[in-house]
């Protein structure tokens, strides 16, 4: 994989890594982002379904074998009643015209405890 083009959904905002490289934010303020920062306004209406801040991830981020995504999702308020997420990657494989969404039976991992967390060590 050469590159990855990104697109994301999200309610109300979002911060998306690359091998622990932060690649885009939509919706967030900018500067440091923690488990307590709220999403820059809230999202509702057709919004709510609109994909947002398509980018390209290259070389500079990428590695040789498995690359790891991790989303942040944030809320824009306390009482926010719901809240979503949703990514649309593509993968340029040089020499292929196969694209890769997602291997079978890949894993996924999902935390949600209101804290900061170290990834160190995580494995796909």
């Amino acid at each position: 994989v050469y590159s990855l083009d990104i697109s994301g959904l999200r309610d109300d905002g979002a911060v998306v890594y690359i091998n622990g490289h932060e690649v885009f934010r939509s919706n967030m303020p900018s500067g440091p982002i923690d488990c307590s920062t709220f999403a820059a306004n809230g999202v509702g209406g057709s919004s709510e379904t609109t994909f947002y801040t398509k980018v390209n991830v290259g070389g500079d981020v990428l590695v040789p074998g498995a690359n790891i995504m991790a989303v942040e999702i944030h809320q824009a308020t306390l009482t926010s009643s719901d809240l979503s997420f949703n990514a649309v990657v593509t993968a340029h494989i040089l020499g292929s015209d196969k694209v890769i969404l997602s291997p079978l039976e890949a894993e996924w991992s999902y935390s949600d405890d209101g804290t900061a967390h170290d990834y160190a060590g995580w494995e796909a």
